[in-house]
């Protein structure tokens, strides 16, 4: 059963990495016909594939029947929730922008964990936010993420 769930876990973030690697390595930057993310799909491709294979393998290896109850019982349902949410969070990260987004992901992931205390679950995420605009756009001079369309203005306006 481990072994699905670590060969499963590894399959989707190998996925996600896949559909990510362009912001990376962008197309344009070419060597002799091929682009910087050739060797970081190349990698990735044989992952996920070694990653088909434990799941595989644990099927064939196992001796106990599938049962889905067990793999999203309450424990293992956080965790689902967990991965969902950061999946969702970098997808509408370049819509939103990073001061509008991140707040939420924050929120949400406090809730999860079982954080009922309204004044932690509003104020963490804002300070946290706040410092790591601070961290990353002033002092390091970084650029985050600022949106499309109204939300460009309310970042631009935040930041």
């Amino acid at each position: 059963m481990r072994d699905r769930i670590a060969g499963l876990s590894l399959l989707s973030v190998t996925i996600f990495l896949f559909m990510n690697v362009n912001i990376v390595a962008r197309p344009s930057m070419t060597t002799k016909g091929i682009n910087a993310s050739f060797w970081p799909k190349l990698l990735l491709i044989i992952l996920a594939l070694l990653s088909i294979g434990i799941v595989i393998g644990s099927f064939i290896n196992s001796k106990e029947k599938f049962d889905l109850k067990i793999i999203f019982n309450k424990r293992n349902l956080k965790f689902v929730l967990t991965v969902l949410v950061c999946i969702i969070y970098t997808s509408i990260l370049e819509i939103l922008g990073f001061i509008i987004a991140t707040p939420m992901m924050l929120m949400l992931l406090l809730a999860f964990i079982g954080i009922k205390k309204k004044s932690i679950l509003f104020s963490v995420p804002f300070i946290v936010t706040i410092c790591m605009t601070l961290l990353f756009s002033t002092l390091i001079k970084v650029p985050l993420p600022v949106g499309v369309s109204v939300f460009r203005v309310i970042n631009k306006f935040l930041i």
